[in-house]
C-alpha cells in the first residue's frame, strides 16, 4: 500500500523530538545531533527503534542541520543518516 492510500485508512504518527531526546541520552549542548551519525550511530538507531516501537509509523532521518554550506561532505552526512533509520527498520515486518 503506498503511503497516500494509507493516509486515507488511519491516522499515520510521525517521530519527535530527535535532538532533544539525543541531549537525553548524552549529546553535549551546542553538538549538532547530525554529528551523532558518526560518532554514536547506535544511540540514533536506537532513538528511531523506540520511536516505531511507541507506535509511530513514520521516522525522519537525523539529517536536520546537514546542508552544503555547513558541511562540505554533505553526502556523506546523509548517507549516514539514512543508515541509521535504515537499521532502525531492518527485519521490521510492520514498517
Amino acid at each position: 500500500m503506498n503511503l497516500t492510500a494509507l493516509m486515507r485508512t488511519k491516522r499515520l504518527f510521525f517521530d519527535g523530538g530527535t535532538g532533544t531526546l539525543l541531549q537525553a541520552q548524552g549529546l553535549p549542548s551546542g553538538t549538532p545531533p547530525e554529528a551523532w551519525n558518526f560518532s554514536h550511530p547506535e544511540k540514533v538507531t536506537a532513538l528511531h527503534k523506540a520511536y516505531l516501537e511507541a507506535g509511530c509509523h513514520i521516522i525522519k532521518t537525523n539529517t536536520f542541520g546537514i546542508n552544503s554550506l555547513k558541511y562540505p561532505d554533505y553526502r556523506e552526512q546523509i548517507a549516514a543518516a539514512f543508515a541509521g533509520a535504515k537499521a532502525a527498520v531492518s527485519g521490521r515486518e510492520d514498517v
